[in-house]
């Protein structure tokens, strides 16, 4: 309201009404894709060719109606726009996991990873696509970069310890990742997680 020609406003607020309606009970309803929608529309208005507004628009194709094909083509034209954008290669990993498309997938978040060397969130996705894949040394070395990037988390040394597991068995070594969590972090021992 305050400056209608904030592209990048208009965006964030589609994602944010798109990101209630996929990732909540609270109000998955044609009315929340149609605000997600009239976001968009307005950061078309603001500049048609914007790169941001397509990857808006993947999204809300991808999230709100599974609508791959439509969002595909809209990360096509984003990535025109935004060719080192970690985004559009995360959407398209995202994409990939769900339609089964492993290699692709696991391609792409490496990508999105590279470009967001440090977005421990992404890496994390890497790792759990390794892990579906069965490429357990590469979800190994993901997850020690997420342990580069923030040794205190005890969730990723637990799930590092689960993909030996997967890998080779390693019950012992499992076993030895709690008593250290236990001991080290308490309070994240507790959790239901």
């Amino acid at each position: 309201t305050r400056d209608p020609s904030f592209l990048l406003a208009y965006c964030r607020l589609a994602e944010a009404h798109d990101d209630v309606f996929f990732f909540t009970n609270v109000d998955h309803t044609p009315s929340r894709l149609a605000l997600a929608k009239s976001a968009i529309d307005s950061a078309f208005r603001v500049k048609p060719d914007s790169g941001e507004a397509h990857l808006a628009l993947a999204m809300h194709f991808y999230r709100g109606y599974a609508d791959y094909d439509h969002a595909r083509a809209e990360l096509a034209l984003a990535r025109q726009a935004l060719p080192n954008d970690p985004r559009v290669f995360y959407t398209l990993a995202l994409m990939d996991r769900r339609q089964g498309r492993w290699p692709d997938a696991l391609r792409n978040f490496e990508r999105a990873s590279e470009l967001d060397p440090r977005n421990v969130a992404r890496l994390s996705d890497l790792a759990g696509a390794c892990w579906f894949a069965r490429a357990y040394d590469d979800a190994d070395k993901t997850y020690a970069r997420m342990l580069a990037i923030d040794p205190s988390d005890s969730r990723t040394p637990l799930k590092r310890a689960c993909n030996a597991v997967s890998a080779r068995g390693d019950l012992p070594a499992l076993r030895a990742t709690i008593e250290k969590i236990k001991t080290d972090d308490p309070a994240f021992a507790e959790t239901d997680e």
